[in-house]
């Protein structure tokens, strides 16, 4: 059975395609989006449409497995908006973190709107996370996290258990249901998106989560090396043993 990858690239997409019965693997280029910087991709789970956050071209989507893109620009969406992650919502809502305007949300059917009421002028955003149905979290590059129980139609400031001074990165949901978050100053914890603990602290940024197939092994890519949790992001240990810990992993 092959099983495909999806790596950005600046200017294309490649993919891996992974056949494990016979041993082989190829990449495989995509058609475009060329001339983009891809910053992140999400797959709607509900019908395997893949988006692309892309930096001053909008967002991309694919209904073929990436072998082609179409522009997804309407609305405030332009193709000059610099787009740095984008995710999707079990209904099939997509939510965009920009670089310079806020918080766009795309409703099925409808066109792209800002969405940044109770955000106090903050419109620089790394990251927009769908945690849950009813639960948004946004980090922005002006050290403030945000959260939304209204499909993003106003937003409060949760940045109690956090330094003033943390730049959040990234947020992550662990299969226990706990969410987590990547700042400037390591990874933090929380249940419910208010209230956070620190996990770890020695790692600078944190960058970027992944689990394993089960969920049951989180990985932590930081400002130095790789680090691991067995026990969703209650404690965690460097995993270093091929990389220096000098060394950024970014993703």
């Amino acid at each position: 059975m092959k099983k495909f990858v999806f790596f950005p690239f600046f200017a294309f997409v490649f993919l891996v395609s992974f056949n494990p019965s016979k041993g082989e693997n190829f990449w495989l280029k995509t058609n475009g989006p060329y001339g983009a910087k891809i910053k992140d991709i999400v797959i709607d789970p509900s019908n395997s449409r893949i988006y692309l956050a892309t930096k001053s071209d909008g967002v991309y989507y694919s209904d073929d497995g990436g072998r082609r893109w179409n522009a997804l620009n309407d609305g405030v969406m332009t193709n000059r908006t610099s787009v740095n992650s984008i995710d999707v919502s079990p209904n099939g809502t997509l939510f965009a973190a920009t670089d310079s305007s806020g918080i766009f949300r795309r409703l099925p059917g409808q066109n792209w709107s800002a969405i940044n009421s109770g955000m106090g002028g903050y419109l620089r955003f790394y990251f927009a996370k769908v945690v849950s149905s009813n639960l948004l979290l946004a980090g922005t590059k002006n050290k403030a996290l945000y959260k939304s129980t209204d499909n993003g139609n106003s937003w409060v400031n949760v940045n109690q258990g956090l330094s003033p001074t943390e730049s959040v990165r990234c947020a992550f949901v662990a299969k226990n249901g706990d969410i987590l978050i990547g700042t400037s100053r390591g990874v933090y914890k929380s249940q419910d998106g208010s209230l956070w603990s620190n996990k770890i602290n020695t790692t600078g940024m944190v960058y970027d989560f992944e689990a394993s197939d089960d969920g049951l092994f989180i990985l932590a890519a930081t400002d130095k090396g790789l680090y691991g949790s067995d026990n969703f992001g209650d404690s965690w240990y460097p995993l270093n043993s091929s990389i220096s810990s000098t060394d950024k992993v970014i993703a």
